[in-house]
């Protein structure tokens, strides 16, 4: 689509918002090869968000040195690959500021209890 037309790897873009879009997961990750890394990202209710595309960002250090992410209401995202997106990726967690992560009946006091060990900067 014309999403993919532009070369976004030349592009300043360093903060998306993709709430509530209709991307499908395959787009997503076209799309996510080939932006540049992101300080800000955020895709609640965005169906299209899967495993595969988080696994994706992760793998390729899209991430690094991201500040802000919000995963809330990704309904397709499973708990596993936030652990791993937690519990393998310093580059990652040592920089976030604000992780939001709601909607999952799964996401338990544990989770984040879990989860702070990680996140040195949240506040």
């Amino acid at each position: 689509g014309p999403m993919l037309a532009v070369d976004w790897s030349t592009t300043q873009l360093s903060e998306l918002d993709l709430s509530s879009t209709e991307l499908s997961e395959k787009a997503l990750l076209e799309f996510f090869r080939i932006v540049p890394n992101l300080t800000y990202l955020a895709v609640p209710f965005c169906d299209g968000f899967t495993d595969k595309v988080l696994n994706l960002l992760i793998d390729l250090g899209k991430l690094n040195g991201c500040r802000a992410l919000d995963l809330s209401n990704t309904v397709n995202l499973n708990i596993e690959t936030m652990y791993r997106l937690l519990l393998s990726s310093p580059d990652i967690t040592q920089r976030l500021e604000a992780l939001s992560y709601t909607g999952h009946a799964c996401i338990t006091e544990q989770f984040w209890i879990d989860a702070i060990r990680f996140l040195h900067k949240i506040k």
